[in-house]
């Protein structure tokens, strides 16, 4: 399961800070209609998506700026761990105006998303499809689960993290 984001090269930009280079971007978000059997996600439809990828090692003060949002996730999103992560970590947040995903991805994922979406500014008419792993929310909170989020948590503000579940497609 899986939930989406859609866009094209008006959407997207390329920054280089004191956290490194990052890639990020605008565009149509759709969760996967099969994750959710008993919650009603149908109010996010009109929020745009907005989405960042960050090379791992050099963003672990992002990572933890993330992890702040709850003690439950501060576990996954560990500054030292992130520097070293192996496989992508993903959060997918609700803001108020938009839903936000981010990815902290390996040195060598981050360099080939980075060729791959310089491709696209490139002038061509190609477009690309951001896929994050997701398995859906809780109906309600479980104590005790830490991992799983009740969807009125995520309304609330603290972020679903994906682990080992994303990938990039560009497409003609």
């Amino acid at each position: 399961m899986s939930w989406q984001v859609h866009g094209n090269s008006a959407g997207l930009f390329f920054s280089l800070d004191e956290d490194g280079l990052s890639i990020s971007g605008s565009g149509r978000h759709y969760p996967n209609p099969g994750a959710q059997t008993s919650v009603d996600m149908g109010s996010l439809e009109s929020l745009p998506a907005e989405w960042s990828l960050y090379r791992a090692s050099h963003a672990s003060e992002i990572a933890r700026v993330v992890g702040l949002n709850t003690k439950d996730m501060k576990e996954h999103l560990d500054p030292a761990k992130v520097k070293i992560i192996e496989t992508p970590i993903c959060t997918i947040h609700k803001h108020e105006e938009c839903v936000g995903f981010a990815a902290f991805l390996p040195d060598d994922h981050f360099s080939s998303a980075f060729g791959l979406l310089k491709l696209i500014t490139q002038g061509s008419s190609m477009s690309y499809v951001l896929t994050f792993e997701f398995v859906g929310f809780l109906p309600q909170r479980i104590v005790g689960a830490a991992d799983f989020v009740a969807y009125e948590e995520w309304l609330a503000g603290r972020p679903y993290v994906c682990k080992n579940g994303f990938r990039l497609q560009l497409r003609a």
